[in-house]
């Protein structure tokens, strides 16, 4: 008989481990397996057989691997209404998975002698506090890090009473530079956006293909341009492969923006908004500073984005 010992329960993300542990009345024999199932939306995904701990005979699996396998990125979809798109749990901001459990003894294979379901989601674990945080913790909150207002404190003429006024500052845009909107996944597997709304770069490299040939011609006798007083080329570029990166600068950051922003960095999967498209890019940098007051004062965000947008010229 098979018993479940433990598993990962609900509300868990399947971007980190996701430990099954069962036992077995016949896990001691010297011809013994777990056998491991997992089924999503009516498919199985995987069978994996597995020897018992010889510490306790217990049979371990991890799941992580093949569930977060399951999970997609295309579900991105732009609207004007002020509640957008709610992702499904179904492979979107979640996914839903079922681990049937059974034994291999001697070459017999028995499946589905016990199982259980499982709800995961797509958020990062955190540095801190990894297995105690869990997407149940934003239950009716937003599912984002984002500070979603900044206090400012004022004094007196002494500049030591604190007055009681607390003011929330709402950002406005730059109007000398056209604002640049990044869409990325956060955290918690959901999309946000950050604006840049200060200067940006566009810049475009050139990788070249060519080859060289005589840079005259011989037809009764030697010319180095035709009748139109064109030269002959004596190095042809017959395949210029072009890259753009774009820098963008955010606005001075507080403290707590800045600790949001590493999602930015780090994020699976960033859209550029551009004339109403959305262009998939990828941040260049791999180093980033929690820049803080104390340390730098109000401090612009500078990133560079290299556009996955390759094109080329005219194939000669």
């Amino acid at each position: 008989m098979i018993t479940i010992v433990s598993d990962p329960g609900d509300d868990q993300t399947c971007q980190d481990d996701l430990w099954h542990v069962a036992s077995s009345d016949n896990s001691a024999g010297t011809d013994f397996k777990f056998v491991w199932d997992v089924w999503i939306n009516g498919v199985q995904k995987i069978r994996v057989k597995t020897l018992p701990n010889p510490d306790d005979n217990l049979g371990y699996f991890d799941a992580g691997p093949t569930v977060r396998n399951s999970i997609t990125y295309d579900w991105f979809a732009p609207t004007s209404a002020v509640f957008m798109y709610s992702p499904a749990i179904s492979g979107e901001v979640g996914i839903d998975y079922e681990i049937r459990i059974g034994e291999d003894v001697s070459g017999l294979t028995t499946t589905n002698m016990a199982s259980g379901d499982i709800q995961t989601y797509n958020y990062v674990a955190p540095l801190f506090k990894r297995k105690q945080v869990s997407i149940a913790d934003r239950l009716n909150n937003w599912l984002s890090n984002r500070p979603m207002t900044a206090k400012v404190y004022f004094f007196g003429q002494d500049t030591t009473d604190l007055i009681g006024d607390v003011l929330t500052i709402y950002p406005a845009c730059n109007p000398i530079y056209t604002p640049v909107l990044l869409h990325f996944m956060n955290a918690w597997g959901m999309f946000e956006t950050v604006r840049f709304d200060l200067l940006q770069r566009l810049n475009m490299e050139v990788e070249r293909k060519s080859f060289t040939k005589r840079d005259y011609r011989q037809n009764s006798g030697v010319t180095f341009y035709n009748g139109n007083s064109v030269y002959h080329e004596g190095k042809i570029n017959y395949h210029n492969k072009k890259n753009w990166k774009l820098k963008v600068t955010a606005d001075a950051l507080t403290d707590a923006e800045y600790e949001w922003l590493y999602e930015l960095i780090s994020s699976p999967k960033i859209l550029m908004e551009k004339d109403g498209n959305y262009y998939p890019v990828t941040i260049t940098e791999t180093n980033y500073e929690y820049s803080t007051f104390v340390n730098n004062r109000l401090r612009p965000l500078e990133i560079e984005l290299e556009l996955n947008q390759t094109r080329y010229s005219q194939l000669r």
